[in-house]
């Protein structure tokens, strides 16, 4: 599962101190490769630290929550109706997005999806990286890091429902992992 590592940047932009900005609030369509294994599905961000991702692959689906917000992020199993609820500490995310040593470089211009984007070079320590941002929005089409790829379509800018970010009050939630984060529901 490389592709979380791409995953874990994707969601992390939108906390970043970043050379392009970003709306507050979309829904799109997401694609995530890393040449052996394929991830699809639809991100949603809220705005004020509210992030979600429905994710589909060959092992199942699952959401993920982040609620930066409240310090929590839950991983759900909608299949069964059951999830855990986990502390989320922006600061420990090892990213070049979080980085304050890492550097970004726009590199020119690109032609994306069909969409015009402004292409940016990162670096972290030994990790780098490739972005294309949309010109006109500045938000994501395509992001590329070592094999993986993750593409970003079908764009609705706006607000999102305020549920997308909770966790269903019918599913059974685990709190942290060995149940050491009481109280996270």
């Amino acid at each position: 599962m490389r592709y979380l590592a791409l995953l874990a940047l994707v969601l992390s932009l939108h906390a970043a101190e970043l050379p392009f900005k970003s709306p507050p609030a979309y829904a799109c369509d997401i694609a995530f490769s890393d040449g052996s294994e394929k991830v699809t599905g639809r991100q949603f961000v809220g705005g004020a630290g509210k992030q979600r991702m429905e994710l589909k692959s060959e092992e199942g689906a699952m959401v993920m929550i982040i609620r930066q917000d409240l310090k929590k992020m839950w991983m759900l199993m909608p299949a069964e109706k059951s999830g855990m609820a986990m502390a989320y500490d922006p600061s420990q995310n090892k990213d070049p997005t979080q980085d304050p040593k890492s550097t970004w470089k726009k590199t020119g211009t690109e032609t994306v999806n069909g969409v015009a984007c402004d292409r940016y070079e990162w670096t972290s320590g030994d990790e780098k990286g490739t972005g294309w941002i949309d010109a006109k929005q500045g938000v994501i089409i395509r992001v590329k890091s070592g094999q993986g790829q993750g593409d970003f379509t079908n764009y609705q800018i706006g607000s999102q429902k305020a549920d997308l970010f909770e966790a269903p009050k019918d599913y059974q939630i685990m709190e942290g992992f060995g149940g050491m984060m009481p109280g996270a529901r």
